[in-house]
């Protein structure tokens, strides 16, 4: 990611995940994309031209760290929803890109990424219902019926979130056992997903890497960018 772009806009609510954290998201998305890739039947071979590039495979919303960290070929698989037009540019050349505004209107999704992913993302920068339904929203726009849903929020928020989940026919959300690590925030975040049975090799596991950096702190404090080596 280029150095403008790294650095979070504390205006926009953004912070960054911990090393640990992102890499077992990265992990997460490659797994999915290499099972979804394999599984797929390849289109006819369109009459003339050159054939279209395939459709997005994961919706990383409101995660550009995540989309950014990907390997060049799974991100060609991924589409970005953002609300921070930084990252416009660099993430349509190299996957897809989508401004989202969880306070504006719902989602409407261009007809060639509706329902076309397997998996989804929801990093919020707002613990808000109003956010929440946004965020649920727009997953359930982009992701095929039974698609996964991996959301991030506080653990006071399961109740709210799993209602507005089934609102949005995403079906109900469970807590996994990796507990996610975001740099310069109080809060203790929790993964939440619909798909508990094979939450995969990385967020199936607790994330004893950021426990032990948390260990090492006062209770409640904030982990700022001197505790990683980035």
């Amino acid at each position: 990611m280029a150095d403008a772009v790294a650095t979070p806009d504390r205006g926009l609510n953004q912070f960054w995940y911990s090393e640990a954290t992102l890499a077992a998201l990265v992990d997460r998305v490659v797994e999915v994309v290499a099972r979804a890739t394999a599984a797929e039947t390849p289109p006819p071979p369109p009459p003339h031209g050159a054939p279209p590039p395939p459709p997005p495979l994961v919706a990383l919303i409101g995660a550009p760290t995540v989309f950014f960290a990907l390997p060049a070929e799974v991100a060609a698989r991924a589409v970005l929803l953002e609300y921070d037009r930084r990252f416009e540019p660099s993430a349509a050349a190299l996957g897809s890109f989508l401004f989202f505004d969880c306070f504006g209107p719902p989602l409407e999704a261009p007809v060639s990424l509706t329902q076309q992913c397997v998996w989804a993302l929801c990093d919020p920068p707002f613990l808000s219902k109003e956010a929440m339904d946004g965020f649920c929203g727009a997953a359930a726009a982009l992701l095929r019926p039974g698609g996964e849903l991996l959301y991030a929020s506080i653990p006071e928020n399961l109740p709210t979130l799993c209602a507005i989940s089934r609102r949005h026919r995403l079906g109900g959300v469970t807590e996994l056992p990796f507990h996610p690590l975001q740099v310069g925030i109080a809060h203790r975040f929790r993964f939440f997903t619909t798909s508990a049975e094979d939450p995969g090799r990385a967020l199936g596991r607790p994330n004893k890497q950021d426990a032990e950096l948390l260990e090492a702190k006062e209770p409640g404090a904030v982990l700022d960018d001197v505790d990683f080596l980035f």
